[in-house]
């Protein structure tokens, strides 16, 4: 193997790092690192699961040569997720056809496919946890998540307002509990308690809509966007990606409803909880908290200031939909057509503004749990009903489903300008 080769090879593992850890789910990351191989004039095949991906180098089978990464996935992150995509752009040249890209990849020398190689090494890199400052952007943001979650979802003030503190606490907590890994692991359940304990307390003294708030006030840890992607990932054949990926989604769904139980049956100490309406909310709320929630998204997404009005658009945009969705075919078609309309627009973003989908449609995902997945998936669990809650479990995997299928229809009608 020539150093030439070496290089080209080190390039493509490092920007499969780089896909792995910053969120890409298989289905795009496979297809992502494929354009990036074959432009360099690489033969190789692609496994990837959301903790490791093996690559086969060579053409023929029998005498390849097999690299196994082992990637821990970190959050989402679309600020790197952008930079990227730029450097997918770098190196394929995505504005000419496939075979100019490639000649222009067979152009570049040692010294260029090493500058792109220390690029790329540097995207695989987390960012830093980060101070105090940072964390407390951070604990904010989660707060007007919440918030934004609970006027969503029908609360009134008074509930955005207790969704608000607890999800400043949870926002706290996920800070004070990073730098410790054993009490980290729980930091989902000790998430569900804290919400739960204060929701309960709350409304033991004045009239609350229980549930809501304590769903709201973890909404940033409920795992739609996870279900959604697992969804997505068995609908095109990653069966092993997606069958992780659906227990993890599964395991966190357990841990923040195990704490929920725990917190809710320690505030029920305090006295019976008085229970309050949930009423639809007037027209600026809704827009208010649409933009709070976008910004808040934004932030806890770690997305770029330069893209900071579309991540908004994206939440406003989903809002939109959800409501369009209602409007047209109640329940699951209705979700359905949502996501086909946010993922569209995304994949038409992408094209005219030469940015990533990923900036439309993990934002406007995210905007469309509240009122589909996370008030659904823990209302029976936190009631105790469990015949209720085995029907809500079938409920909230149709509407998974339905998120996914409107992802891959909408890639059909508008393919995407690249895979991110």
């Amino acid at each position: 193997m020539t150093q030439d080769e070496r290089e080209r090879r080190g390039l493509l593992l490092a920007f499969l790092r780089a896909l792995q850890t910053h969120g890409a789910p298989a289905h795009r990351l496979e297809r992502e690192a494929g354009a990036v191989a074959r432009t360099l004039g690489i033969a190789a095949r692609f496994f990837s699961t959301p903790t490791m991906v093996m690559v086969s180098f060579g053409p023929d089978e029998v005498d390849a040569t097999a690299h196994v990464l082992r990637i821990e996935q970190g959050e989402v992150d679309l600020g790197r997720l952008v930079e990227i995509d730029e450097l997918g752009s770098a190196i394929c040249s995505s504005d000419e056809d496939a075979a100019d890209a490639a000649a222009a990849a067979a152009t570049l020398g040692t010294a260029e496919i090493v500058a792109l190689r220390q690029r790329a090494e540097r995207l695989a890199e987390k960012r830093p946890v980060g101070g105090i400052v940072r964390g407390a952007l951070s604990a904010l943001a989660s707060s007007a998540a919440s918030a934004s979650a609970a006027a969503l979802m029908g609360g009134g003030v008074f509930e955005m307002q207790v969704a608000a503190g607890i999800g400043l606490l949870v926002g706290l907590l996920a800070l004070a509990t990073s730098g410790s890994e054993p009490i980290g692991r729980l930091h989902l359940a000790l998430s569900g308690a804290l919400a739960a304990g204060i929701a309960g307390a709350v409304a033991s003294s004045a009239p609350l809509a229980l549930t809501l708030v304590t769903v709201a006030g973890v909404i940033t840890l409920v795992p739609g966007l996870t279900l959604t992607v697992a969804m997505t990932e068995l609908s095109t054949g990653h069966l092993a990606s997606g069958s992780a990926r659906s227990f993890a989604a599964l395991t966190s769904l357990l841990q923040l409803g195990f704490g929920s139980l725990l917190g809710a049956s320690v505030a029920a100490r305090l006295g019976e909880p008085v229970a309050a309406p949930v009423g639809p909310v007037q027209v600026l709320p809704i827009a208010v908290a649409v933009l709070v929630g976008g910004l808040a998204f934004a932030r806890l997404l770690q997305a770029r200031r330069r893209e900071l009005p579309l991540v908004v658009g994206a939440a406003a945009l989903a809002v939109v939909a959800a409501r369009l969705g209602e409007q047209a075919a109640a329940g699951v078609p209705g979700v359905f057509l949502a996501s086909a309309i946010v993922g569209v627009a995304g994949n038409a973003a992408s094209r005219l503004l030469r940015k990533p989908a990923s900036l439309v449609l993990i934002p406007g995902i995210l905007m469309l749990v509240p009122g589909s997945l996370g008030f659904r998936s823990l209302a029976e669990l936190l009631a105790g009903d469990v015949l209720a809650g085995v029907a809500r479990a079938l409920s909230v995997g149709m509407i998974a489903i339905a998120l996914a299928s409107g992802q891959i229809v909408a890639h059909g009608v508008v393919p995407p300008r690249r895979e991110l």
